[in-house]
């Protein structure tokens, strides 16, 4: 079954669904139970991130936020102990991709990243034996969470809250565009996106083009982080290590790619943001109500 809302389906037992889906997944990915197109790592915490997703759903309607603490509190906790491998990951796969891309091969500190990523790993070599058991925590915690008393109301006002603190993030953003601020904006936008992607069967032309355009900003925002990851690496080099002066021959080409990246999603979020938080929950709520209240699917269920 997909991650996205079925008819027929009540809401409530759908998001369980996809939550657990979505744990189970990430259990699969950290065991090698199944191969992943990335790294494991990576594969884990991808679906650690759309499983807090759905219990942020939960979270944002306040009377039902302590039904979905617990297992949100272990996934994150989960995520938090394989962080140091990804972000190892990341710089050394921000290296090459630059290289692919036409920066010239900087050898000293793509090994210096390399062994970097292998320490790492050597370091948390069982890291399994410490994420699976609180991904199993997590799973068994949702059958204490309140699913089946969030309904429609309810999605829209905790898609509303998604889209109003990314709002918020972004006017941060505007105002002072820090790294820390195009993170917070990225994480609160990949969020409202996966929620999105969820609802989308109740309008699939319009919620799949706004999955998309929202998809689009993440993606320039988590390039920009990535660079940003290797640039605050780049910038530690100490003159007397080896890829010293490779680090700083490269720094001014990291930024000013971050920088790039940055405007241009901003640029685009703006573009996406334009709409007032009521207009847009609004736009939600009512397609959503219109797709429940509806027996049969529609054409454009039927062609997307």
């Amino acid at each position: 079954m997909s991650y996205q809302l079925e008819r027929g389906e009540d809401i409530g037992k759908t998001l369980r669904r996809i939550c657990r889906k979505q744990i189970e997944a990430a259990i699969a990915a950290a065991s090698g139970e199944r191969e992943c197109a990335s790294s494991s790592v990576w594969e884990t915490r991808k679906h650690i991130k759309r499983a807090r997703a759905i219990l942020q759903l939960g979270q944002a309607v306040a009377d039902r936020y302590a039904a979905f603490e617990a297992p949100e509190k272990t996934l994150r906790e989960a995520g938090r102990l394989i962080s140091g491998i990804r972000d190892a990951e990341v710089r050394l796969d921000t290296m090459r991709q630059l290289h692919s891309a036409g920066t010239p091969r900087f050898a000293e500190v793509e090994a210096m990243l390399t062994m970097e990523l292998n320490n790492f790993v050597a370091a948390l070599a069982q890291w399994q034996t410490e994420t699976i058991p609180l991904l199993e925590k997590a799973r068994a915690a949702i059958a204490d969470a309140a699913f089946e008393r969030l309904g429609c109301d309810e999605v829209c006002t905790s898609v509303r809250h998604s889209y109003k603190r990314a709002c918020k993030a972004l006017a941060e953003a505007r105002k002072k565009l820090t790294p820390e601020c195009a993170h917070r904006l990225r994480r609160r936008v990949k969020t409202l996106c996966f929620q999105l992607r969820i609802v989308r069967p109740a309008n699939p032309i319009v919620l799949k083009k706004l999955s998309d355009e929202l998809g689009c900003v993440a993606s320039l925002l988590g390039r920009a982080h990535d660079l940003n990851f290797l640039g605050e690496r780049l910038c530690s080099a100490q003159t007397k290590e080896r890829w010293s002066r490779e680090a700083l021959q490269l720094l001014p080409s990291v930024q000013m790619t971050e920088a790039d990246l940055q405007t241009s999603a901003l640029e685009l979020a703006e573009h996406f943001f334009a709409e007032s938080t009521g207009d847009f929950a609004q736009r939600i709520g009512n397609a959503l109500r219109k797709w429940q209240n509806c027996k049969h699917r529609s054409l454009a269920e039927q062609l997307i």
